[in-house]
């Protein structure tokens, strides 16, 4: 609201006192009810305008957002890991899953850097070597009681002339591994190797 305005309303509000003041004082009522029929309809009339200038000083959106993918002009490789099954052996608790694709692709980790993101977002940290990459990632769970819980998971691709072979180990126990089978349920497994892109670790 500009400083007109607030000039026009404060004259407004101080006339009207000063002649309902003045119809009180010479009991005339008939002026007084004149003059609050009249505050009334202006008021009305004020916040009709009030209103219609709220309503058009809205942004309107057309057709859709479009998501950009910062990404996706350095993709090197891509795979959606579904129904993951953690298991252990007697001689290492270690929770981890393993799955091998019948295909290859060329990778060298020793003339190229790579960044290895899950579900688009990068790992901790990515190393690389002949063929093999190595990916660290932390992941931070919330609790239902608000406590939070890290959970570090180790992901490996090894690269062989006809397959890939994919393997995932963590250290999550056998209490909270439910956290990390409920989020793989909402959010999937996304595993994306990129070309190395500057700022990421």
């Amino acid at each position: 609201m500009g400083l007109l305005e607030w000039i026009l309303i404060i004259v407004g509000i101080v006339a009207f006192v000063l002649i309902l003041l003045a119809s009180i004082k010479y009991q005339n009522y008939k002026v007084l009810g004149i003059i609050v029929l009249l505050a009334w309809c202006g008021l009305s009339v004020y916040s009709g305008f009030t209103l219609l200038k709220y309503e058009n000083s809205h942004s309107n959106l057309f057709g859709t957002p479009e998501v950009h993918d910062p990404y996706e002009n350095f993709n090197y490789y891509e795979y959606d890991l579904s129904g993951i099954s953690w298991y252990f052996t007697e001689e290492d608790p270690t929770l981890r899953y393993e799955t091998e694709y019948k295909t290859s692709i060329k990778f060298d980790g020793n003339k190229n850097k790579y960044h290895l993101l899950v579900n688009n977002a990068p790992c901790t940290k990515t190393e690389s070597t002949n063929g093999r990459l190595k990916g660290f990632l932390k992941k931070q769970f919330t609790q239902m009681d608000g406590e939070t819980k890290i959970i570090n998971f180790e992901i490996t691709f090894e690269f062989y002339v006809s397959s890939i072979k994919i393997k995932i180990e963590t250290d999550a126990t056998s209490e909270d591994i439910g956290y990390v089978n409920e989020y793989v349920e909402i959010n999937g497994f996304n595993l994306r190797i990129i070309n190395a892109v500057y700022g990421l670790g």
